[in-house]
C-alpha cells in the first residue's frame, strides 16, 4: 500500500471504505514507513548512429530520503487532519440540535410574552406567560452555551486541551438536558394555558397533573442522578445516550487517535 492510498482512504465519503479507527491508520503509514525504498531501476540510453547502445544507472540521489521523510510528515499531519475532522463531524448533529432548542425557546419566549402581556388581568394565564416566557429564554441559553462550547473546539491543539473543551461540552449539556427534558412533566400545563386551554387549570385536572407531574420529574431526576454515578456496564449505554451521542462519539475517537499515538 503506498501513503497516497492511506490518505485516500482516509477521505473516504463512505463510512465503511474508510478507516475505523486511528490504530488502522497509525499501522499502515508505519508499515509503509518502515518499507525500505526499492532501488532506481537502469537507464536505457538509446545509441545514436555509429554507437552501440549503453546502459547505465542513474545515481542515487542522498537526499531522497530527506524528501521522503518530510513528504511523510506532510501526509501524517494531513491524516491528523482528517481524523479531528471526523471529530468535528460528530458533534455536528448536536450542534443542530442545540439550534433548533433555541428555536423553541424563540417559539415559547414570544407565546409566553403574548399570553401574559394580553391577559395581565387574569391571574392564571399571567402566571402561566411568564413561566413560559422564562422557561423559553432558559432554553434559548442552554442551546447557546452548548453551541458556544462546541464552536471553541480548536482542533489544532493537543489531544489533552480538545479533551478538556469537550469534557466542557459535556458538562454544560449534561447539566441543561434535565431542564430540558424532564421539566416538561409539569411545563405542559402553563403551556397549554398559554395556547388558549384553560380547561387544565381546573381543580379536578389541575391537582392530579400537578402530582403526577411532580412525582415523574422526581422519579426522573432521580435516575439520572443514579445512572450518571454508577459503573455498572449494563448502564453504559444508557449514559452514552445521556451524554449525548455526539459526544459519545466524539470522545471515542480521541480515545482511538491517543492510543495510536497520533499526536
Amino acid at each position: 500500500m503506498r501513503l497516497d492510498e492511506v490518505v485516500l482512504r482516509t477521505l473516504e465519503k463512505e463510512p465503511e471504505r474508510r478507516y475505523q479507527s486511528a490504530t488502522d491508520v497509525k499501522s499502515d503509514v508505519q508499515s509503509i514507513a518502515t518499507t525500505p525504498d526499492m532501488p532506481p531501476g537502469p537507464t536505457q540510453i538509446l545509441p545514436r548512429s555509429g554507437m552501440t547502445g549503453v546502459t547505465t544507472s542513474t545515481p542515487h540521489d542522498p537526499s531522497s530520503s530527506s524528501v521522503h521523510e518530510r513528504e511523510l510528515a506532510a501526509r501524517w499531519i494531513l491524516t491528523r487532519r482528517e481524523l479531528m475532522e471526523r471529530v468535528r463531524a460528530s458533534l455536528r448533529p448536536l450542534f443542530r440540535g442545540q439550534l433548533i432548542q433555541i428555536l423553541i425557546g424563540i417559539l415559547l419566549v414570544v407565546l409566553g410574552a403574548q399570553c401574559w402581556a394580553r391577559y395581565t388581568d387574569v391571574p392564571h394565564r399571567l402566571i402561566s406567560g411568564i413561566i413560559v416566557h422564562v422557561y423559553g429564554v432558559l432554553l434559548i441559553a442552554a442551546g447557546a452555551a452548548v453551541c458556544t462550547r462546541i464552536k471553541r473546539i480548536d482542533y489544532a491543539e493537543s489531544l489533552e486541551s480538545i479533551r478538556r473543551q469537550l469534557d466542557s461540552v459535556r458538562r454544560v449539556y449534561l447539566l441543561t438536558a434535565p431542564l430540558v427534558g424532564f421539566s416538561w412533566w409539569l411545563m405542559w400545563i402553563p403551556t397549554a394555558v398559554s395556547l388558549g386551554f384553560d380547561l387544565v387549570v381546573h381543580p379536578h385536572s389541575l391537582i392530579p397533573s400537578l402530582l403526577v407531574g411532580t412525582i415523574g420529574m422526581a422519579l426522573s431526576l432521580w435516575l439520572y442522578w443514579r445512572v450518571q454515578r454508577s459503573e455498572s456496564p449494563s448502564t453504559a449505554t444508557l449514559r452514552r445516550s445521556l451524554a449525548g451521542r455526539g459526544i459519545a462519539e466524539a470522545e471515542t475517537l480521541l480515545r482511538d487517535i491517543e492510543q495510536a499515538r497520533i499526536e
